[in-house]
């Protein structure tokens, strides 16, 4: 893990100090102030070209703030070179994610809606971090409907398609049928993505994310190292019940690229990115197996021509 601190670091050093507070104000869908909200600052990511570094890696990823009485709060010294994802949560409402919020344009609005009484068939679970602690604003999304032997996938109709954990990292999803079951899969920033399988209605489970494993390496081209280069990362099973989704990241001034938080011991194929597409160009491409939880793995250099 020092290893890949050290790597980050690199990434990081030299980025603009010049910095805005993100003030705002947590209301319900009513415009009424929340006063027991929270409010945090997820992801970034530049205003202008692409990120080398990942987009929870950010100095300001994981600032947090309680909003007052009257909903309002504020985030000091947020990066003005970056645009960032909020995340709100309060007790009895749904989480919000607020997309790219640039905290030197002035106040934002963020609304909450409540989370409707449970009376439908409902899919339980909480989301912890390896020492047991609960994780906040994960994502967590149907990735397989069982019934007996049946198994679907992609669009699900009757099964909610998304919840965000609240600040006890519990989440729940509607499904029509008590007799079926539901795979997960949670992404979280931080930790590297996970599928759960087989939750059964009202019956809660723990979901312990990991670190997962790093792939860094670097790009050339003519000899030369590639900054800004787009570097894909896509499992080589892309069966639809094991699929974690794709990765991307750019190369840093010179041609270095590290991607973190990939599941363990899964086979990528790392690459330079398709135009306007997230997936790797394969005869440009690297296979690259992921070690165990916190491990470091070189994918080499990829020559571009």
């Amino acid at each position: 893990m020092r290893r890949i601190a050290a790597l980050l670091f690199t990434l990081a050093a030299g980025r603009a100090l010049a910095a805005s507070d993100l003030s705002g104000r947590v209301v319900d869908a009513a415009g009424k102030a929340i006063p027991n909200a929270h409010v945090y600052v997820y992801t970034a990511h530049p205003k202008t070209g692409p990120s080398a570094i990942c987009p929870s890696c950010y100095r300001d990823c994981g600032k947090h703030e309680a909003a007052g009485g009257n909903g309002e709060f504020r985030i000091a010294s947020l990066d003005d070179t970056l645009v960032f994802t909020i995340l709100a949560v309060a007790p009895g409402f749904r989480p919000v994610y607020a997309k790219s919020v640039d905290a030197g344009r002035g106040p934002v609005t963020i609304t909450l809606t409540e989370r409707p009484a449970d009376s439908d068939v409902i899919i339980r679970g909480v989301v912890l971090d390896p020492e047991g602690k609960p994780v906040v604003g994960a994502a967590v999304e149907p990735r397989g409907y069982r019934i007996g032997n049946r198994i679907g996938y992609g669009n699900l109709p009757g099964v909610d398609n998304l919840s965000i954990t609240d600040q006890t990292g519990a989440f729940a999803l509607r499904i029509p049928d008590c007799e079926a079951r539901l795979d997960v899969v949670v992404h979280a920033r931080n930790f590297a993505p996970k599928i759960a399988r087989d939750f059964r209605p009202w019956e809660s489970r723990p979901i312990v994310l990991g670190v997962g494993s790093t792939i860094h390496g670097r790009a050339m081209r003519d000899g030369r190292p590639a900054p800004g280069v787009r570097i894909a990362f896509v499992q080589r099973n892309r069966a639809s019940g094991d699929f974690l989704g794709t990765e991307e990241i750019a190369t840093n001034e010179d041609g270095v690229f590290v991607m973190t938080w990939l599941g363990p011991n899964v086979e990528y194929v790392v690459g330079p990115a398709l135009s306007r597409s997230p997936w790797p160009d394969q005869q440009r491409s690297h296979q690259v197996t992921t070690g165990a939880e916190g491990s470091l793995v070189d994918a080499g250099v990829i020559e571009l021509k």
